[in-house]
């Protein structure tokens, strides 16, 4: 039966080129590895040219099926981001404005091939990453699989907190946190003319520092980062794992 595809007659041109050593097996995938290693070379010339018997054609069919989750992106060599953009939200309530779909067993398992950064919570529905890095500048990543139409979609929000430095305060001691000195009444500006004070406070105020908190109205910088189509969870695993490694998480 002849290649239904131009891409199945270019993956077993590879395993052929595996077979013949003309490319290395490190440079290919396990799952195109495996292959070569199971049929014979003529099973796969006969099948990367048109025509393989019915009986090669199911043993090969079960070995792709085995191993065709990573194959999924690898053949066509496709980006798993389909598009990006910013809006201006206050960001938890703009997430929960999304439904997302129930992940399946097959798309927890993909959560495992990205070792870099690991969830700090994972729910039913959506997959929440938060980091901090060594300037106390804090990342939210949440993500959620959509429904758009009859297919699926993965959809990262991220946020991005930076840390603004706290402002320079007089200290007491005639100098201010620049390091200067306390004008005196001999220089311009001075108090020389001014009668003295009686029992002078020169303590410094003991005034808290209070650091605002965002109210649940204001609006952060929300990414979004949208992955390509999928209809099925074997496909879906394949795109989220790569899809992974394309947010800064």
């Amino acid at each position: 039966m002849p290649s239904v595809s131009e891409k199945q007659r270019k993956f077993f041109g590879l395993v052929r080129a595996v077979q013949k050593g003309e490319k290395p097996s490190g440079e290919v995938s396990s799952a195109l590895s495996k292959v070569a290693k199971s049929i014979s070379a003529k099973d796969a010339a006969d099948f990367a040219s048109s025509v393989a018997e019915t009986k090669t054609k199911q043993v090969i069919l079960s070995i792709l099926k085995d191993c065709r989750e990573p194959m999924y992106l690898e053949e066509e060599e496709t980006n798993p981001v389909a598009k990006k953009f910013t809006v201006q939200q206050p960001f938890e309530r703009y997430v929960k404005r999304f439904i997302g779909q129930p992940f399946s067993p097959k798309e927890f398992e993909a959560l495992d091939s990205y070792t870099e950064q690991k969830p700090t919570k994972i729910e039913r529905t959506e997959i929440r990453y938060e980091t901090t890095d060594d300037f106390q500048n804090s990342t939210t990543t949440i993500i959620k699989k959509m429904k758009d139409g009859v297919e699926f979609s993965y959809n990262a929000f991220s946020k991005h907190t930076k840390v603004e430095p706290p402002e320079e305060e007089p200290t007491p001691g005639g100098e201010t946190a620049a390091g200067g000195p306390e004008p005196t009444g001999s220089e311009p500006g001075g108090s020389a003319d001014l009668p003295p004070l009686e029992e002078a406070d020169t303590t410094p105020p003991n005034k808290p520092v209070v650091t605002p908190t965002p109210t649940e109205n204001e609006n952060d910088d929300v990414t979004i980062t949208k992955s390509i189509l999928f209809k099925d969870d074997i496909k879906g695993a394949a795109i989220l794992a790569e899809f992974l490694k394309k947010l800064d998480l």
